[in-house]
């Protein structure tokens, strides 16, 4: 129960669903005074106003916003920062994934596929099957394909087309539909 207030150190019969609000903005007990939802109301304009802040993320860890903004590569003896935006796709060229920008340059990535997809913002990035995570901005068209698989055509040229497993075709073209 950590981070749960104590409500003047009294006790109620739903004490038990206490875990079921820990989430949320605030826990409201009745009897209230006009004072008490108004408190609430407020609080949750302040979390608006500061959502994504510092002095928040420790309070509403749920508000933090998901998913990696770059990554550090190293290429010709530098370190680079590779934003998110700038990514179309990454694949796994042999054991080695790399990282292709939309202006075709390729980077080799640091961490594995599984890694780097867990660290992503599923709306923005989508593993389309073991080698291929691909940008939802890169996405030029999808075509049907032989036996109701995808035929995927990036804006970025791939080394090899991008096929999609008929089992898997529907949940990517929800993707695509629900952003």
């Amino acid at each position: 129960m950590k981070n749960i207030r104590t409500f003047q150190g009294s006790s109620t019969a739903y004490d038990e669903y206490v875990m079921e609000v820990a989430n949320g903005i605030d826990y409201i007990l009745k009897p209230f005074i006009k004072v008490t939802p108004v408190a609430a109301v407020s609080k949750a304009a302040t979390l608006k106003q500061t959502r994504g802040t510092a002095e928040t993320h420790h309070l509403y860890p749920q508000y933090v916003p998901k998913g990696k903004k770059s990554f550090l590569v190293f290429k010709d003896n530098k370190y680079t920062v590779i934003g998110v935006e700038q990514i179309a796709f990454f694949y796994v060229r042999g054991e080695q994934p790399v990282i292709v920008t939309f202006e075709g340059t390729e980077y080799i990535a640091s961490q594995s596929l599984d890694t780097t997809s867990s660290q992503l913002s599923p709306a923005q990035f989508y593993r389309i099957n073991r080698q291929y995570l691909i940008n939802f901005d890169a996405v030029h068209e999808v075509e049907r394909y032989f036996a109701r698989k995808l035929l995927v055509h990036l804006k970025t040229a791939t080394p090899e087309q991008i096929i999609i497993g008929k089992n898997k075709a529907p949940e990517f073209l929800q993707w695509l539909d629900n952003r």
